[in-house]
């Protein structure tokens, strides 16, 4: 969490995938947002794949996130 109901949160997703020995679909992603009240949030975020084997080359997204 941040000051005034903002967050950033980066993630780093390294999955196993046992029949591909040599390439590893790898991503990356930074998210930020803002509690718009206690129910309701919007965010961004930026995605990026990583290695040979990627699923994406990048991404940017807007959300709403409901909260209950």
């Amino acid at each position: 969490p941040l000051s005034d109901g903002w967050w950033a949160k980066l993630d780093a997703i390294l999955p196993v995938e046992w029949e591909n020995d040599e390439n590893v679909p790898a991503s990356a992603g930074f998210q930020i947002g803002k509690n718009i009240n206690d129910r309701l949030a919007l965010y961004t975020d930026v995605l990026a794949g990583i290695g040979g084997d990627k699923a994406f080359d990048w991404g940017l997204g807007l959300g709403i996130r409901f909260k209950y």
